[in-house]
């Protein structure tokens, strides 16, 4: 009986392992994705655009991101 419960637990611990390292891998691969994220808009559309969550857009016109999604 002994040996059947330490059969188990390096199972266990072998898919705790598994899953904590799927978890980290991603959050990583969503880190990644933001900063990709970023870098692209602020090449392509900081010049126009606000882009952060309080400043006026440096065209006039052009409307800060934190507002797109009541508009379109």
């Amino acid at each position: 009986m002994v040996q059947k419960s330490f059969g188990r637990v390096p199972r266990l611990v072998i898919a705790l392992g598994a899953f904590l390292s799927l978890a980290s891998s991603l959050v990583l691969a969503q880190s990644r994705a933001a900063q990709r994220g970023l870098t692209f808009v602020r090449v392509h559309c900081a010049q126009c655009h606000a882009i952060d969550k309080v400043s006026d857009s440096p065209l006039a016109i052009a409307p800060p991101f934190r507002t797109l999604h009541l508009k379109f």
